[in-house]
């Protein structure tokens, strides 16, 4: 879910059937066994909440918000005024704020605990303290690795070894620039700016690396053993472990 959401979170599953965002009123989506939660970018990205008695949604919460994940009890957020991190209830209540200082992006990794890059550069939260130099997009784990996009290097794949016991050891790769990005279970899987934005798949414990769809590919989201991107102006699938895409409809 992490990666869908720093995705745009434009596609779920509720109750065994996908939900599709319009890219105008649905951002960010997350869903409970009841409900369907989102920033509605046609009301000021408040934050809203869809259920079976409320098709048309209501405001939960009269603030922006952006990077919205649901973990546990509890919706976290960017708020989009100052840029920190927040959480609160599934209805809405309790609001707080966890991170003060300013945050371009975070996910919650492991039990609750929150990966963020500072709006000032670097990675924190999990024991990581990266460096400035690092420029962190596209925040996105698989197996016991964090990965990006660099934009401080090219925007080139970078990753980090979360449990290494010698400290954390980044490795660049700069023959890949992931425009988008996502992961299910130990593989990552990206589109390439540097090969029209073509879908690969990486196995992250050894590196292996296939390509397995040849057409551009924007806002990459995972439901169970699918792949749905965005080609230009239809949403198309593609299995995990490649072949032929089909539009969706």
């Amino acid at each position: 879910m992490n990666s869908n959401i720093l995705n745009g979170g434009l596609v779920i599953r509720f109750r065994r059937k996908d939900f599709f965002s319009d890219f105008e009123k649905l951002w960010f989506l997350n869903a409970d066994d009841e409900n369907i939660y989102f920033s509605d970018g046609s009301q000021n990205n408040y934050l809203c909440r869809i259920n079976e008695n409320d098709p048309e949604g209501s405001v939960i919460l009269k603030k922006p918000c952006g990077n919205l994940i649901l973990s546990g009890d509890w919706l976290y957020y960017i708020n989009e005024l100052d840029y920190k991190i927040y959480r609160c209830l599934r209805s809405g209540r309790s609001e707080s704020r966890i991170i003060n200082e300013p945050a371009a992006e975070f996910i919650i990794y492991g039990k609750d605990e929150i990966l963020y890059a500072p709006v000032s550069g670097g990675v924190k939260g999990f024991g990581a303290n990266l460096s400035a130099d690092v420029k962190p997009a596209r925040l996105c784990t698989a197996g016991k690795k964090l990965f990006f996009a660099d934009k401080a290097n090219n925007n080139y794949l970078t990753s980090i070894d979360l449990n290494s016991a010698s400290g954390y050891r980044e490795n660049r790769m700069t023959d890949i620039v992931p425009a988008y990005i996502n992961s299910s279970g130990n593989n990552i899987y990206f589109s390439n700016a540097q090969d029209k934005n073509n879908i690969y798949k990486m196995d992250t414990e050894n590196d292996s690396l296939i390509k397995i769809c040849g057409e551009s590919a924007e806002y990459l989201h995972i439901v169970e053993d699918t792949l749905y991107f965005w080609n230009g102006n239809v949403w198309k699938q593609v299995s995990l472990e490649g072949g032929n895409s089909k539009e969706v409809g």
